[in-house]
């Protein structure tokens, strides 16, 4: 997610444009960082929903928790990418 769709949905649910110091028309800073800390939120959640289910397995083959560990890996990057969230 980039900054242009944070601020599509910041618009798009009450937040209003500023006029910023370099006279640019954007959303308050803080709500970028808000955005980013609640997906991070959810990623983190979901993260350790997947490995509790994990740990949670007896008796079920390698491959399959092996499945699962490979998704806990694809959420963990894309919380990585929540990091890289660009002006684009």
């Amino acid at each position: 997610m980039n900054n242009e769709r944070i601020k599509e949905i910041a618009l798009a649910n009450g937040h209003s444009l500023f006029t910023m110091p370099d006279g640019t028309e954007d959303i308050h800073p803080h709500v970028y960082e808000f955005a980013r800390a609640l997906m991070t939120d959810i990623v983190n959640d979901e993260i350790k929903e997947h490995q509790d289910c994990i740990d949670s397995l007896s008796g079920v083959p390698e491959s399959v928790k092996e499945y699962a560990r490979d998704s806990i890996l694809d959420l963990q990057g894309k919380l990585a990418e929540l990091d890289e969230v660009t002006d684009d």
